[in-house]
């Protein structure tokens, strides 16, 4: 079995767009406000991202991400919810 690679976390602020590189695995968080910026919303901007397939120069093919959706948020003020129990079950497909 072959070794995994680090993981690759990243953080970029002050944007909305993701990078036409990535490898399979890359995790990045965007936020359009600056690094250390106070965000006044409820729920924060920011967002996370997971690279789903790599990018290919030599072919002009970029990478291609997905955002991970929350089923729920919480503070240090609040207990963490439950989990949901109605979702569906994986299939394959």
């Amino acid at each position: 079995m072959a070794s995994l690679n680090p993981i690759n976390i990243q953080a970029r602020f002050e944007t909305d767009r993701l990078p036409c590189e990535g490898r399979v695995g890359d995790i990045l968080v965007i936020s359009p406000l600056p690094e250390d910026y106070f965000d006044s919303s409820n729920r924060g901007v920011a967002s996370i991202w997971i690279c789903t397939r790599a990018d290919y120069p030599q072919e002009g093919v970029s990478a291609v991400w997905v955002r991970l959706q929350a089923d729920g948020y919480a503070s240090c003020e609040y207990p963490v919810p439950v989990p949901p129990e109605n979702i569906e079950p994986l299939r394959g497909g």
